[in-house]
């Protein structure tokens, strides 16, 4: 392969003098492909590679650990990766939910990327770009023939990809539903009879999924002899999902003992479920809430003694009214089950999280464990912040909104209105991480390693109207409705 049209594309930004220990280059395309050993290239992607690994490093050192480009092996062996995050589903401004408007100021880790997968396209050969113009098309800002730069408004230039790896994951989660009906957890059973429940309702998804069609269209095609760039592509779409379902994993991990402690304390007031609650503190259909949460934590008022003053009770509505709001957030629409149940039950929904948010506000100055969250606002170096206070804002970032509404769907869906218990809830958290672990694994097991020939196998087997309305849904371009049809 002649790659001097590559090291004409480079050379603006190349240094003659680039140092680069041959070690860290390996090291990184191990990691880029979740590999103990390095991946096959010829001698002169070798060199190519470490030249755009140098620019990289010129631009900031840091490059690979903040840009969710890299998945080691190690991930896969000890558990969840360090650099599993969600900031990148932000985009690049956050400029959007500032009160002024001040210059757009951009996330480094999405531009780093962004800049990785620019340089990197610049190298894949044009036999690739002619033969699989619909795959590359979507991590590659260079498939469009424009002079037209990425746009700081993108959430990078795998989006399109992103958004096909999303589908294949939310299909493989969506083999839940049908193992559910066949395997239901109802709130009169005991706990041993819910374990045995969702141990019958995992072996059935694994195995829907093991013998799903998508995954044999591409291990039944035969495999095609890639460019080492096309490769790195694909790898750096698949690691970004994987590491953000990570993330979500970290995320549901993190709140659940909270909502152990919560209903705990509910638990011991509630004997049923909480419909008996709130009638005590309805009249004439208005619903005190504040009354509610009083009476159901007990405990927490009585050891923290904070005083839900006007201004914390209009906090709380405020956040609660946003949450509610999300079921109609484009950000979330592949969460049907969610948003159904706040569109149809607002009142429990909204019961639910008065409960919830009162608490963390009673346990947010509890010096042994603060009650806070996660921060996903990458504006803000703090690694938690909390979910209500006298003086925190309104939580409207994307992000943070989902750590709540994770909340509230883990109380729903593990049955704490009709019977609140701790052990019950964190056994259906458990039972989810499961399920994201399954399609997570079948993803990777799908889609690294898959050859361009491959990948394009799975591709033509898509509903075509849907492809290419995930392909609009991230804006990939207009190409995409000649190239998709």
């Amino acid at each position: 392969m002649d790659y001097a049209f590559a090291w004409k594309n480079l050379e603006r930004w190349s240094m003659p003098n680039d140092d680069i220990d041959p070690r860290s280059v390996r090291k990184a395309l191990r990691d880029i492909f979740t590999m103990e050993d390095e991946p096959s290239a010829s001698d002169e992607e070798l060199r190519l590679f470490s030249a755009v690994y140098a620019i990289m490093t010129r631009r900031n050192w840091k490059w690979l650990a903040i840009s969710q480009i890299a998945y080691p092996h190690g991930s896969l062996v000890d558990g969840c990766p360090t650099n599993a995050s969600l900031k990148s589903r932000i985009g690049l401004s956050v400029a959007a939910y500032r009160d002024t408007k001040p210059p757009l100021e951009v996330i480094e880790a999405m531009q780093v990327r962004r800049w990785f997968l620019d340089l990197v396209s610049m190298c894949v050969p044009a036999s690739e770009r002619d033969r699989y113009p619909h795959l590359l098309n979507l991590v590659d800002s260079h498939a469009v023939n424009t002079d037209r730069p990425p746009s700081l408004t993108s959430s990078g230039v795998d989006c399109g990809a992103w958004c096909l790896a999303n589908y294949f994951s939310h299909g493989m989660q969506m083999e839940r539903s049908t193992a559910a009906v066949a395997h239901p957890v109802k709130p009169e059973m005991a706990i041993e009879e819910v374990r045995a429940a969702h141990e019958k309702a995992i072996e059935k998804i694994r195995d829907a999924i093991d013998t799903h069609s998508w995954r044999f269209r591409i291990q039944d095609a035969p495999a095609s002899q890639d460019s080492l760039f096309s490769r790195i592509l694909v790898h750096a779409a698949v690691n970004r999902h994987c590491l953000e379902t990570w993330a979500y994993e970290k995320r549901l991990i993190e709140v659940t003992p909270i909502l152990q402690q919560i209903f705990d304390e509910v638990g011991q007031v509630v004997k049923g479920s909480l419909d008996a609650a709130v009638s005590d503190v309805s009249t004439n259909g208005y619903v005190d809430y504040p009354t509610l949460a009083r009476r159901t934590l007990p405990r927490s008022f009585a050891s923290r003694n904070r005083a839900l003053t006007n201004g914390v009770i209009e906090r709380i509505g405020n956040q609660v009214d946003i949450v509610l709001a999300s079921a109609y957030d484009d950000m979330f629409e592949n969460e049907d089950q969610l948003n159904e149940f706040l569109v149809l039950n607002p009142d429990r929904a909204r019961a639910l999280l008065w409960i919830i948010f009162t608490w963390y506000y009673q346990n947010e100055k509890n010096e042994e464990n603060k009650a806070m969250i996660l921060n996903e606002d990458p504006r803000i170096n703090k690694v938690k912040r909390p979910v209500i206070s006298t003086r925190s804002k309104v939580i409207t970032a994307s992000q943070d909104i989902s750590t709540l509404r994770r909340m509230v769907m883990t109380s729903v869906f593990s049955k704490q209105w009709e019977r609140p218990d701790p052990d019950r809830l964190a056994m259906h958290a458990r039972f989810n991480s499961d399920v994201r672990r399954l399609a997570r694994s079948s993803l990777e097991r799908s889609f690294k390693g898959a050859s361009l020939a491959q990948l394009d196998a799975f591709a033509w087997g898509l509903d075509r109207r849907r492809f290419i309305e995930l392909m609009k849904q991230a804006a990939v371009g207009t190409v995409i409705d000649t190239v998709a049809t």
